[in-house]
């Protein structure tokens, strides 16, 4: 949940469904660290919701840029965990870093789906020249194809660490 030390978020996003077993943007799930960010560490959290059936596994992927046409920076799946048709929830939490010198982004992603947990591991370092471009996005892909196949973002935030 969004806290004091946000400092960039989107908040519940309209749900949305994805028929299909392709990589697929989470629309609306665009962050920015602000270019008047002081740190070089921060934090981004996205939490919500997520149905889908049988079959249906649930992977997301961090991108450094707009998601799918970005850096993939690491992909977050729960290994062997369907989503119910009844729904569930999710939330991933990246510890990054990013070094204005050498223009890298490192760190960690982790989280839960449904309270099964998948241990942080470290990203795939990105090059990222400047600040401005410290901007992430997320994508989604259901192991099945499935009309009850949703995701409903209820943040996707910046926080300061």
């Amino acid at each position: 949940m969004a806290n004091n030390n946000t400092v960039n978020e989107v908040v519940n996003l309209a749900a949305q469904t994805i028929n299909a077993t392709a990589e697929t943007a989470v629309a609306g799930a665009v962050v920015a660290v602000p270019t008047s960010y002081p740190y070089p560490t921060f934090k981004l959290r996205f939490a919500g919701t997520c149905a889908g059936g049988t079959g249906a596994t649930l992977q997301f992927k961090l991108y450094a840029g707009a998601a799918v046409s970005g850096t993939a920076l690491g992909s977050f799946t729960v290994t062997g965990a369907a989503v119910p048709a009844a729904g569930g929830n999710f939330s991933l939490t990246a510890d990054l870093t990013w070094d204005a010198v050498s223009g890298k982004l490192t760190g960690t992603l982790g989280g839960q789906t449904n309270g099964t947990i998948t241990a942080a591991a470290a990203i795939t370092t990105a090059s990222v020249a400047a600040q401005s471009g410290l901007v992430f996005g997320v994508s989604a892909t259901f192991g099945a194809a499935l009309a009850t196949n949703q995701v409903k973002v209820a943040e996707f935030t910046v926080e300061q660490v």
